[in-house]
């Protein structure tokens, strides 16, 4: 059901976006590819939404869905999910939802703080592939926002 959006992700004008690094964000090249990207998901499981509504869904795809596709096939962005958020809001990013502005704010991080957070990449690998910059990001906002929701259920 879903080869033709794995096929859009696996062209090669999207090569860029595999494991990005956080400074490539910066390159309008690779916002523009991304930004592209995402619009393509977005358009694919329109008409998916309105078959399995049986009417027509106004509402944009969840910007959680498609940074999960993102994250998961190719590394380049966290996933906005409700934890991430909950850490960035925490960590008192100024923009914590989907957006070019948040993306910009992360790899400002990720290079006030390249050092250290490299250091901690090297250590996570599956076999011989190291975790993208922006996976190791998501994992600890994500953590941050967890431990912070599980806090205040008490």
């Amino acid at each position: 059901m879903h080869t033709p959006i794995v096929e859009e992700i696996l062209k090669p004008e999207y090569d860029c976006l595999f494991g990005l690094a956080c400074a490539d964000l910066r390159n309008s090249d690779v916002w523009e590819q991304l930004k592209k990207l995402y619009d393509d998901i977005s358009r694919y499981f329109d008409p998916i939404r309105e078959e399995i509504a049986g009417h027509e869904v106004t509402t944009p795809v969840s910007p959680v869905l498609i940074t999960k596709i993102l994250m998961g096939t190719l590394g380049c962005v966290p996933a906005y999910d409700r934890f991430f958020e909950e850490g960035a809001r925490y960590l008192g990013l100024e923009k914590k939802t989907y957006q070019k502005k948040s993306l910009l704010e992360l790899a400002d991080i990720y290079e006030e703080h390249n050092d250290r957070l490299e250091e901690a990449r090297r250590g996570m690998r599956t076999e011989d592939l190291v975790y993208p910059q922006m996976k190791l990001l998501d994992m600890g906002f994500w953590q941050i926002g967890f431990e912070r929701d599980a806090a205040g259920a008490k």
